[in-house]
């Protein structure tokens, strides 16, 4: 995973070769649809990528204009900042009751007395989401910079079309602070923008990562930001947006922990081989892994808040709040070359998050739900990979008739578990097992996110919140005009199957 960092890494460039610095500092604009408030804000990866680029200086912030020298001594100061709140307790940082008592949140009245210059006063107009968290990953500190390194973008958006995005201009900034122990500290450059235009900006936040005797890693993650009370979050989503959990620290290192794990059961799976048939069984389980990361991202990109080119969003008038996009795909892979619609809908259940992932999980109930299947001719488990700490986490192949199979992934985290699959042609996925482009196996995934309403505590809390999202090929001609039964049949899906799992769920045992 590349060679180790030298004491003045930065992220994305090695700094021992890159000269000053402050040429290492950059800034990126959170692209609307990722989210949250760091997908894509990184460097370029190695230093003979920039001898083909603009340097950091040259290349133009998008937005207002901004002075580089103060971003680097932002950057600085953030650095600090973070380092100094990582290590500290009480009373900076107060249990968070939100949070099963195992996170926390500032003290604001001390964070502004022990910081009292920093970033100035906080504008009236915004309030403080602030969490802290930690946990251990499978992997070693100098792989896991790497992780931020390799341009691997990490979605936070709180995946369901009730809750905005946010957009912020971010700088990033990664260095060693002591032995086997490095800070990677972000920094939303928002704070130069007229307050009455910030719609949410970051405080110093970032992570602390310090190897362990065994070679894996300790993080604490550290969460500070200042948002408006936006109105267009739904009524079920405030509680989880005003906690802090919906964009906080538990979040992010649950899909950092995704990431690494996954990442970790590639790497357990590439040693040397000297059996043939292990070796074929192993690449076709690495095979059918990327093919099922690529079905989660082309569910993430429909479920996301996310529109304009290539996607539309169709007026929908009906009693649910369901939104529903188009999209007239000739030329991406992985789409179907049509028109295809995708209808998200969002939804609370009064019960635990853990009930209504296990309850998806269970195949023998599955046709309670979903029209694919029947009690007649119910879907079969073929194969399974696990890509994460247990068998919650994994990756299966599932026979729907001899043409076709279904491919499903299955990831348990209290703050966002999901369950997303997607009929495909049995015929193109064993191509793909065998060495071949999986960029032509075309999916049009369904899938359910699910995590906790924010009432009570953290993932026990009184119930879940649940996204469905599923996605349909209208017709294979791109430029047909969509008419309302289209709609109709998309959206009566949608209702029929939230309806099917409420009343399961529901129902008394």
């Amino acid at each position: 995973m590349g060679t180790r960092p030298n004491k003045n890494y930065m992220v994305q460039g090695q700094s021992s070769r890159m000269g000053s610095e402050q040429n290492q500092i950059r800034a990126a604009v959170v692209m609307p649809g990722q989210g949250g408030s760091m997908s894509r804000a990184w460097m370029n990866h190695h230093v003979h990528q920039q001898q083909h680029q603009q340097t950091p200086q040259q290349q133009p912030l998008p937005g207002d204009k901004i002075d580089r020298s103060m971003i680097w001594q932002i950057a600085m100061i953030s650095m600090k900042e973070v380092v100094k709140m990582a290590k500290m307790g009480e009373p900076l940082w107060i249990p968070n009751r939100s949070d099963c008592g195992i996170g926390f949140k500032l003290n604001e009245e001390e964070y502004f007395r022990i910081f009292p210059i920093g970033f100035g006063p906080r504008p009236g107009s915004l309030y403080c989401e602030s969490s802290r968290h930690s946990t251990t990953l499978n992997i070693s500190s100098h792989s896991l910079l790497d992780v931020f390194m390799n341009q691997i973008s990490i979605e936070t958006h709180a995946q369901t079309p009730f809750v905005p995005i946010r957009d912020n201009m971010l700088a990033r900034y990664c260095r060693q602070v002591g032995e086997k122990k490095w800070a990677v500290v972000d920094v939303s450059l928002d704070i130069f923008r007229e307050f009455h235009l910030v719609k949410s900006r970051k405080r110093p936040s970032g992570c602390i990562i310090e190897d362990t005797p065994n070679g894996f890693t300790n993080v604490t993650w550290i969460e500070h930001v200042e948002a408006q009370h936006v109105t267009g979050v739904h009524p079920i989503y405030q509680a989880l947006v005003s906690s802090g959990l919906a964009f906080g620290a538990k979040r992010w290192l649950g899909i950092l922990q995704s990431q690494t794990d996954r990442l970790f059961s590639f790497m357990t799976n590439t040693g040397p081989l000297s059996d043939i048939t292990m070796a074929m069984s192993t690449k076709s389980e690495m095979s059918r892994t990327r093919l099922s990361e690529r079905m989660v991202g082309i569910f993430n990109t429909g479920v996301s808040v996310a529109t304009g080119d290539p996607w539309d969003i169709i007026p929908y008038c009906g009693p649910n709040k369901i939104r529903v996009l188009k999209l007239r795909n000739t030329d991406i892979p992985g789409h179907p070359v049509g028109v295809i619609l995708v209808a998200t809908y969002s939804f609370w259940l009064n019960v635990p998050p853990i009930t209504v992932f296990k309850f998806l999980q269970n195949q023998q109930t599955r046709s309670q739900w979903d029209v694919l299947t029947s009690s007649e001719q119910p879907i079969k488990e073929i194969s399974r990979v696990v890509i994460g700490r247990d068998s919650s986490i994994s990756v299966s192949v599932l026979r729907l008739n001899p043409e076709v199979l279904v491919l499903q992934e299955e990831n348990w985290d209290p703050m966002g578990a999901y369950i997303v699959y997607a009929p495909v042609d049995s015929t193109a996925v064993n191509l793909t097992l065998v060495g071949g482009d999986s960029d032509y196996v075309t999916m049009l995934p369904t899938g359910f996110v699910i995590g906790p309403d924010g009432l009570g505590n953290g993932s026990d809390g009184a119930g879940s919140l649940v996204t469905l999202s599923i996605q349909i090929l209208v017709d294979s001609n791109p430029n047909i005009v969509v008419e309302q039964p289209s709609l109709d049949t998309l959206t009566n899906l949608l209702n029929n199957t939230v309806d099917s799992l409420m009343i399961s769920l529901m129902k008394p045992s």
